[in-house]
Order: structure tokens, then sequence, then C-alpha cells
């Protein structure tokens, strides 16, 4: 197990990344994971933080999708593509119009916060359009892109920049179960628009008066970690 990281990478969990997932802050040269801040918190899921991840991984986590396309905007037995080499659920020629995703939770302890934060890659020719977080049915946050937002192609069409946004939010949670559904408002074919997520995380607040003790991170995907040898 590391203790301390060569110049350029980060120490996390024992481990040494290449940079700090988004559930963490970053302090010198460690990555501190949120839930360590927190004195009552505690993940409801944590799934898919290899590089590379199966789509059995994402079923066996509970997880669901619907509307995702293929070939001639044909029905897509596929949840995962992988751009920048990196699996990623949902992406390019894969999840756009009509397509969400979506994870129900139940039984959860007495809590007063959830934090819900995501990943999102904006992909192609958006047109002023959305993904929105709803939550038991209320939208609690939308992200609106265009195609000239981004500043550079990363996976589809080389002619239109891609962006990857990050998105939080928190609010007041009492109920013992949670539907969370990822939703887009795109009106085209995965050929000329997409999304994706990655990493997940899920923590909530235990005490009635402890603040932040929620996250849910729709990021799929964990920095590589890297060999022992760049332990110092």
């Amino acid at each position: 197990m590391c203790t301390l990281c060569q110049s350029g990478y980060y120490l996390l969990n024992g481990q040494c990344v290449q940079s700090c997932p988004s559930y963490t802050t970053v302090s010198g040269q460690q990555c501190i994971d949120i839930i360590t801040k927190t004195s009552y918190g505690q993940y409801l899921y944590k799934g898919m933080f290899s590089t590379y991840f199966g789509e059995g991984e994402i079923s066996g986590t509970g997880l669901s999708y619907s509307g995702f396309l293929g070939y001639l905007a044909n029905p897509s037995r596929a949840m995962t593509t992988v751009c920048g080499g990196k699996s990623l659920l949902g992406g390019a020629y894969l999840s756009s119009v009509n397509s969400y995703i979506s994870k129900n939770f139940t039984g959860i302890a007495p809590h007063r916060t959830v934090l819900i934060g995501y990943t999102l890659y904006k992909i192609d020719n958006w047109n002023n359009e959305s993904i929105q977080m709803i939550v038991d049915n209320d939208v609690k946050t939308t992200t609106t892109k265009s195609a000239g937002d981004g500043t550079s192609n990363i996976c589809g069409r080389v002619s239109f920049k891609d962006q990857i946004i990050q998105v939080t939010k928190n609010f007041t949670h009492t109920a013992t179960s949670l539907n969370l559904k990822i939703s887009s408002t795109l009106a085209s074919t995965p050929f000329e628009e997409s999304y994706v997520y990655y990493q997940l995380r899920s923590l909530q607040c235990l005490r009635l008066y402890q603040l932040l003790n929620g996250f849910l991170s729709l990021q799929l995907l964990m920095p590589k970690l890297m060999s022992q040898q760049l332990c110092s």
C-alpha cells in the first residue's frame, strides 16, 4: 500500500492515481474522500470505478436504462461506449433522444440531505438542449448546452466540439426511498448528438442537523490506479 506518491501523482486510499476523482478534494498530493469530512454520512452506492467496466457490472448495481439506440437508430442492447480510453455509460452513437438512466434506492436510514453530483459529457451537435436530474419526479437541476460549447472533439463526429461538465445539487431529503432519473431533452438521433456519465457514488446524511452528508456522483470512472512502483 502506498503512503506517499511521486511528483505528478496523488494518493487515494493507499494507491497512486493520476488525478483525483470528483467525489474528493485535493490537499497537496492527496485525494480526500468526501465521506471523511462527514461525521455520520454513509454511501448508498458505489460502482463502476475501473477504467474499463462491463455492462454486467452496471446491471448488477441496479441501474436501469431506456432509449439507447444503435445503428440506424434501432434499439440497442449496449449500455456503454469507450471514449478516450475510458468506459462510459451511454455515449456517442448510443444515448440521445428519449433516453434516460434511473435507479431506485429503498430502506434509506434517517437523514436530512442528499448531494447528487455527476460528470456529464456533451457530445456533438446539441441545439440548446438539456440533461435533467430528476429525483422523485421533481427536476432538481437542468444542464443546457449548444453545439458551440466545448473546446475540442472528444468522441463522436469530429466536426463538433464536445464538453465535460461537472454538475452538483444539494437538497433536503428525508424519505426512506429515492428515485433518481437522469433524462435528456435531446431531439435528434445519437448520430447527431449524445451524452454520457461516469463514476457513481451515493452518500446520505444520517443526523437531523448534519449538513452536506450526501453525495451521489454519476461519474462511472475512477482514475486508473497506478502501480506500486510510483510510491515514494
